[in-house]
């Protein structure tokens, strides 16, 4: 494609992009970095529109992009808006979380990215290889109801409501904190595999059938940690867009498991999906944006958006790579403490 076809195609994504009409031949005009004739712009957009980089929507109307225009000008022609000091400073501000546990980190994250883009904002955190269980808390809600709490060391708190057959008395509860201390306590949470828990329902002997179901709660919980940290925020902000199938971003926002392993799957950069593009994202007229998070060989995860594919990419790219590089630092800040409490704790 040649330099003139390139800014034609520029400008027509630039200006649907700013005002959702279509882009006729005399707008591109007086845009245009050089003169030529209405005619030739006219036969360069019905080239671009043959080669698949723009649509017609009918006969003399303007031109829009196509998924394979916005991909083009994404890749190759847009000119990315350079955050001030300043726009980073707000961003770093606004990261700042007063309750420092992982939940209101990643809660607190996706707020900022939503409000800040005006998108839905979503986010995977993937902390498995450095969550180690580093507490079991059981507290009584009521007649043969407990609820176990799990913590553990990057910064998880999982807890879990159930009903057992009887009430704990104080020497099954002092038996049971004993042995999580000795057989629970310091193991990763990947550890706490179906074999693990078998090995440990056996060996509380004569406790098993009273005790048996602590475990199995510790054994669930510990798979929530595992199976990843997806939260979205931001609905509001999805829904107040023109021209998206909010039944199909509904649809895909409840398959948990195909989100995180979208977003596990994200490697280094920004990565711009459309929903032509992905049998996981199925989302007509939306495009999803992902960020790694992540350190050398170190992955914290991924963060996001879904909007509508007319987004201001420009400002959004860039505002997506310095969030996650913040949240990153910010993450690797509080594994950071939580090792250095540990290890002063075993000290």
């Amino acid at each position: 494609m040649d330099n003139r076809k390139l800014e034609i195609l520029s400008i027509v994504v630039g200006e649907y992009i700013k005002t959702g009409e279509a882009v006729s031949s005399k707008t591109i005009s007086n845009i245009l970095s050089f003169k030529v004739s209405s005619a030739t712009i006219r036969n360069d957009m019905a080239i671009l529109e043959k080669q698949g980089f723009l649509d017609q929507l009918y006969t003399s109307s303007g031109r829009i992009p196509s998924y394979k225009g916005y991909r083009t000008y994404i890749n190759l022609l847009m000119k990315p808006y350079e955050l001030s000091q300043d726009d980073k400073i707000t961003i770093d501000n606004l990261l700042e979380c007063q309750n420092f546990t992982m939940e209101n980190i990643i809660e607190n994250s996706l707020d900022v990215l939503s409000n800040l883009t005006g998108c839905l904002a979503v986010g995977s955190i993937n902390m498995i290889d450095y969550s180690v269980i580093s507490k079991v808390e059981v507290i009584s809600t009521g007649k043969r109801l407990y609820l176990i709490i799990l913590i553990t060391s990057s910064g998880f708190i999982k807890n879990k409501v159930f009903r057992v057959s009887i009430d704990l008395s104080n020497d099954q509860l002092e038996f049971f904190y004993s042995f999580i201390k000795e057989n629970v306590s310091g193991i990763n949470v990947q550890d706490f595999t179906e074999e693990y828990l078998q090995k440990l329902t056996f060996a509380l002997g004569i406790y098993t059938m009273v005790l048996s179901p602590f475990l199995n709660a510790i054994h669930i919980l510990s798979e929530e940690v595992i199976s990843g940290k997806f939260e979205f925020r931001g609905h509001s902000n999805i829904l107040q867009r023109d021209n998206v199938e909010i039944s199909q971003i509904l649809k895909f926002l409840s398959d948990k498991q195909n989100l995180y392993n979208l977003a596990s799957d994200v490697f280094d950069g920004i990565h711009v999906i459309f929903g032509n593009e992905s049998e996981d994202f199925v989302v007509t007229n939306s495009s999803l944006l992902l960020s790694k998070c992540s350190i050398g060989d170190l992955d914290y995860g991924s963060f996001g958006l879904i909007g509508p594919i007319r987004l201001n990419y420009t400002k959004i790219i860039p505002y997506l790579e310095y969030f996650s590089k913040s949240i990153t630092k910010l993450l690797l800040e509080f594994v950071s403490s939580n090792e250095e409490d540990n290890k002063l704790k075993g000290d």
